[in-house]
């Protein structure tokens, strides 16, 4: 158990394939609420989201690498009366793997940590909770610093380190 979270083994909701998972198959940890016997109840910024549904505008980069772009549209997502924003963080050159040409496509939508960290305060002045997704180690750190809940990509459901610091942090996180 980490608090309130306990890290459970299994991304397979075996109620749904009777036969339980295939001879081999790896089962990868994922964080539940603690209390998940009961329902599954995950509290974010005081709200339950086992009570009422919890809208979550999704940015991604959809703000091309402008900080003001990104203030614009948390705006409109508050104005639209939604829960939360997210976003999407990540170092261009841990992303792209080496290839030169692909770090620069990928810095055009890029944010820093101190860009996301304003928006982060924009968003709460908005009554809006700011989150974003990391796609590194390194990001997660620091995002672990000024915001409440995590989101895992679905591209790193199998990033069995980037979940396990995640699950570190003891904050509700969203696979």
């Amino acid at each position: 158990s980490t608090g309130r979270h306990a890290i459970v083994e299994s991304t397979i909701d075996h109620s749904l394939r009777p036969s339980g998972p295939k001879e081999g198959e790896r089962l990868l940890p994922f964080a539940l609420p603690f209390r998940a016997r009961r329902g599954i109840e995950m509290w974010i910024e005081g709200a339950d989201t086992s009570r009422k549904v919890f809208v979550v505008a999704e940015i991604g980069n959809n703000h091309e690498g402008s900080a003001s772009l990104a203030k614009e549209m948390i705006d409109l997502a508050a104005d639209a009366g939604v829960n939360a924003v997210k976003f999407q963080a990540f170092l261009p050159e841990y992303l792209s793997g080496g290839n030169e040409a692909r770090s620069i496509a990928l810095s055009k939508f890029h944010l820093t940590i101190d860009e996301l960290h304003d928006l982060a305060q924009f968003a709460r002045e908005k009554k809006v909770v700011f989150f974003s997704t990391p796609f590194d180690l390194k990001t997660a750190d620091e995002l672990s610093r000024f915001q409440s809940v995590f989101k895992i990509a679905s591209s790193d459901n199998d990033f069995v380190p980037l979940i396990e610091q995640v699950a570190k942090f003891d904050k509700p996180m969203i696979i």
